[in-house]
């Protein structure tokens, strides 16, 4: 575990960042390092009353930026959160067609979540509420439930003050409750949400009455079996609790089988997963698809290749292949094929990489998300900036949490006759079982570590409960030498880093990106000769590239129109043309004879965009182009052609 942490720290400050960027981080973490001790020391004297309105007040503040950010800051959302709201939808409005495209047929795991996602849907229209809103109310609501009862949690378990404060400062100063949990619908937050139930049901088990845990074992239940649907990984609780045991048979712990019974309800709910989905199923109206059904051993197999991430490459290869079974039949070959060739230094630099993929935070905010569908303009002005704080901010909170953990677990002596240790020991456990799952088995990416997040918070609390942070006069010194030696490195490598590289490459000035994607073989739709597709897009920031998403081979003839001054610039698909900010005005027309394809997401009661899409004068407000306009740092050298 503790070498796990290490190189997530290592992860967060190195990976993918210029020396620059990383010695500031560094800067930042030791500052807030050394000032952790005297803040501690000021929170801890503050009574109760005054520490509980302080969380209050914060919590508020909390809420209220994150109104800000879902009224002025929409994300244009694609990929995996997209195919699953656009299906929900469907559902909800009592269409239970699942043929509409090949992405329930390869990926079927996830016609639970769209059939949950359609269940709120069909609520909030009931009370006439649009999706947008819809999912803005979800998110927000799964958020802040997960940020009250994980506050709640750690303040039962420890009643430790500073560590209150921390959590709220983890939460609320990063970007963690601003960007991918309150503006993407996905697995993620509703399993993040589970696990801290689970476990908190478990940390208290033992204060229980013998009624109260009637009922807190039937909701444990039904947590366990709703986490392990919605994430299929939750499994590893399975291992984990079998070890705990192990070790309390070990140990001659089990003569009260009592404590064995939450263990034993969160078996029942795993294993219940089965019949739950073909229910589920059933409900829906899905039936699977052997022809576009991806097996098991995919996810594995990409799990073995050199970086250990999804590949597009060898998932197309797959489905060239007849059936499932065919599928899975090859795949074993290829993945022990693969283990034969590789050397044990091979193994070691695939895990380490994926290890450190897999608890690499940085890019929280682009994950799912396709840019600002038109941020506001003084956002725009100063937008590389800020989406540099944003990242960096959730790093240095996720390189604090395990320096802090690292900390009290290197001095952690663990009691097995101790409840709370014993579910300490579990949530250890747990969390190096999603590790291992996503090193050694599973494809990894930097947003499956999310996951381990209330495992790691709940850990600290357990670690933390009576205990204050105490550094000595000494320590003090040897940190501020340390900081000297930081910042003289900063002050070098700034002298020798070129301006270019403080500023990122490119800034999404407006985006559409919400698209189900020809790969899963969504009907075409087509615009007939001589017809128009026109959709207004605001530019609110200098654009010099614009990209709009077309069939191949369609034979389209694109203008971006200036509304201001009536002039048309002819650009192609993938435009490299200079425009100022303004209103603009994308028109696509069909001057050949014939119809031609063209790429348009629709949807029930989902805005996509800003403005709606017009097809001969005929407003849609509901569906949209794909485009995205883009500033790069670079000189283009093409000028608009006027017409």
């Amino acid at each position: 575990m503790i070498g796990c942490l290490t190189i997530g720290i290592f992860s967060n400050l190195l990976w993918k960042s210029s020396l620059l960027n990383s010695v500031l981080l560094l800067i930042i973490i030791w500052l807030i390092w050394i000032i952790l001790t005297p803040l501690s020391k000021f929170f801890d004297r503050l009574s109760s009353t005054k520490i509980l309105s302080l969380v209050v007040v914060a919590t508020l503040f909390i809420f209220l930026f994150q109104l800000i950010i879902l009224s002025y800051f929409p994300v244009s959302v694609y990929h995996d959160p997209y195919r699953v709201l656009t299906q929900a939808e469907q559902l909800a409005t009592g269409n239970h067609s699942w043929n509409e495209s090949t992405y329930f047929w390869r990926y079927p795991n996830n016609v639970a979540l769209t059939y949950f996602l359609s269940c709120w849907f069909r609520l909030t229209f009931f009370f006439k509420a649009d999706t947008n809103l819809s999912l803005n109310i979800l998110n927000l609501g799964l958020l802040d439930s997960f940020i009250i009862l994980l506050l709640s949690t750690l303040w039962k378990i420890s009643h430790n003050k500073s560590l209150m404060i921390g959590t709220l400062a983890f939460v609320g100063l990063s970007s963690f409750a601003y960007t991918y949990f309150l503006q993407i619908f996905y697995s993620d937050l509703p399993a993040m949400l589970g696990l801290l139930i689970i476990f908190r049901i478990l940390l208290f088990w033992q204060s229980k009455t013998k009624k109260q845990k009637y009922l807190c074992g039937l909701i444990l239940f039904i947590i366990v079996l709703l986490t392990q649907i919605i994430k299929p990984n939750t499994i590893v609780l399975l291992p984990a609790i079998i070890l705990l045991i192990i070790l309390w048979q070990s140990k001659h712990l089990l003569k009260n089988y009592q404590m064995l019974i939450p263990l034993v309800l969160i078996i029942f709910g795993l294993i219940s997963v089965f019949p739950a989905n073909d229910i589920i199923q059933k409900i829906t109206g899905f039936q699977s698809n052997s022809a576009y059904e991806l097996p098991v051993s995919s996810w594995i197999l990409t799990g073995q290749t050199k970086n250990g991430i999804y590949e597009r490459s060898i998932i197309s290869q797959e489905l060239k292949l007849p059936n499932k079974a065919v599928r899975n039949k090859i795949n074993q070959k290829k993945i022990l094929t693969i283990l034969k060739k590789s050397t044990a230094n091979d193994l070691l630099k695939r895990w380490f990489l994926k290890l450190s993929i897999f608890l690499n935070v940085s890019s929280i905010s682009s994950w799912y998300n396709g840019g600002f569908r038109a941020a506001p303009a003084w956002y725009q002005a100063y937008a590389l900036i800020i989406q540099q704080i944003v990242d960096d901010s959730y790093q240095i909170a996720v390189i604090i949490l395990n320096l802090l953990l690292l900390k009290r677990l290197s001095k952690w002596q663990p009691q097995l006759k101790r409840w709370s240790d014993s579910i300490a020991i579990l949530l250890v456990i747990t969390t190096l079982g999603f590790i291992a799952f996503h090193t050694l088995l599973w494809e990894t990416e930097s947003r499956y570590g999310q996951i381990i997040i209330p495992l790691l918070l709940l850990q600290l609390g357990i670690f933390s409960a009576g205990k204050n942070q105490i550094q000595s006069q000494k320590s003090r010194s040897k940190s501020g030498f340390l900081l000297t030696i930081v910042m003289l490195t900063l002050f070098l490598a700034f002298l020798r880093l070129p301006n270019s590289s403080l500023k990122p490459k490119s800034l999404v000035v407006a985006a559409q990106r919400s698209q189900i994607s020809t790969q899963y073989q969504l009907r075409s739709d087509y615009i007939n000769s001589k017809n128009i597709i026109s959709q207004r897009v605001v530019f609110k920031h200098k654009v010099n590239k614009i990209k709009i998403a077309i069939p191949k081979n369609s034979q389209l003839t694109i203008y971006l129109e200036a509304l201001d001054s009536g002039k048309k610039i002819k650009i192609k698909a993938n435009a490299n043309n200079f425009f100022t900010p303004g209103n603009y005005k994308l028109i696509l027309k069909n001057n050949t004879g014939r119809p031609q394809k063209i790429t348009i997401s629709h949807n029930k009661f989902y805005q996509l965009a800003p403005y709606p899409l017009i097809i001969n004068k005929k407003i849609l407000a509901h569906s949209s182009l794909v485009y995205q306009a883009l500033w790069i740092n670079q000189k283009i050298d093409k000028t608009p052609e006027v017409q």
